[in-house]
């Protein structure tokens, strides 16, 4: 018996997704990061019509009204840029600098207080005029610009010197098409496996673990829309999928 060429796979790869402009160019690719999980997902909507005659009603005819490709995948990435675009976010590159006397106001004993500035190389809390001591009157963790008050503080203000961050506002930005490619080696036989959805709709991120017992994952989920600059094309509308036999 002659069996025909089996292609098994078990697939490893990064994903790399840029912005699609309105004339179908993209532009910023971005590499997605660690992935634990990338699935395509396809449906396909049918009207059908049954026999009346028979007494079976049994199918005799049916027509395909809507085909559908999505596709899911689990990222652990959770740099910035990435949430920027996973989030319909924007994002600002703030500049290392100063504050003099950000208004604190008045302090119970263990109530938090909060610096404008992350990232803090120093931070001086004042009550009045008189700077307190840092470990006795108050603590505060430079890293995050929270601090805690040991002592009843009346009228506190807050000096600091912090270095460059990033911020990334939340549904700050609208809607982007991006184009997505998956550059798998198929670990069995080592040959290449390459997957790219010409142009998607990303669905925000749904959750993030922030705290959690395991690394922070988080699920991206969209839709493959149809390219409209493919009319015709021999692979279709929607993507590909490409593998050396």
């Amino acid at each position: 018996m002659v069996v025909a060429p089996q292609k098994y796979a078990f697939l490893n790869g990064p994903i790399d997704i840029a912005v699609r402009d309105a004339m179908g160019v993209e532009t910023g690719n971005l590499f997605t990061g660690n992935c634990s999980d990338f699935t395509l997902s396809t449906a396909v909507q049918t009207d059908e019509l049954r026999e009346s005659y028979t007494g079976q009603n049994s199918l005799a005819a049916q027509v395909t009204t809507q085909k559908d490709l999505t596709f899911k995948m689990t990222l652990s990435n959770l740099s910035p840029q990435q949430l920027q675009r996973f989030l319909q976010g924007s994002s600002v590159d703030y500049p290392s600098g100063t504050t003099t006397d950000e208004a604190v106001g008045d302090l119970m004993l263990g109530q938090p207080f909060h610096a404008a500035n992350m990232n803090l190389s120093t931070a001086t809390l004042k009550e009045s005029s008189a700077t307190l001591v840092a470990g006795t009157d108050y603590s505060i963790d430079l890293r995050t610009g929270r601090g805690v008050a040991l002592r009843v503080i009346t009228g506190a203000t807050l000096s600091t010197e912090y270095g460059a961050y990033t911020a990334v506002g939340i549904f700050a930005a609208d809607d982007q098409n991006y184009v997505l490619r998956y550059f798998g080696i198929n670990k069995i036989d080592g040959k290449p496996y390459n997957v790219t959805l010409y142009n998607v709709r990303i669905t925000p991120a749904s959750s993030i673990g922030l705290i959690s017992t395991k690394i922070a994952s988080y699920d991206i989920s969209g839709s493959c829309l149809v390219d409209d600059f493919r009319s015709g094309a021999v692979l279709g509308q929607f993507g590909d999928i490409r593998a050396v036999l």
